[in-house]
């Protein structure tokens, strides 16, 4: 089975096998410097943030690579949690 890859906008790669088949998206990886630059945080930190489970991460061999979308929905979340921590109803 043979297949190309078309480029998508968020700078992956469509795999669209030839014939009547379904197209797999997949998204780009970044690595810890990208991901420090999007969390404004230092790489080491980030690196050792995903070590510890508290970042959305995994590695490749030894280099931590991260999904942008993953790394937007952690922060995401954290400001809910912040939110509703700060929220004047939990105060009663």
């Amino acid at each position: 089975m043979s297949s190309h890859k078309a480029p998508m906008k968020n700078g992956g790669n469509a795999i669209q096998p030839e014939g009547p088949c379904m197209t797999v998206t997949v998204e780009s990886l970044i690595d810890a410097s990208e991901a420090g630059r999007l969390l404004k945080m230092h790489p080491v930190t980030v690196r050792e943030m995903a070590a510890r489970r508290e970042l959305p991460g995994f590695k490749i061999g030894k280099v931590w690579r991260f999904r942008a979308s993953s790394l937007d929905q952690w922060i995401v979340a954290r400001i809910e949690s912040a939110s509703h921590q700060l929220s004047p109803q939990n105060e009663r």
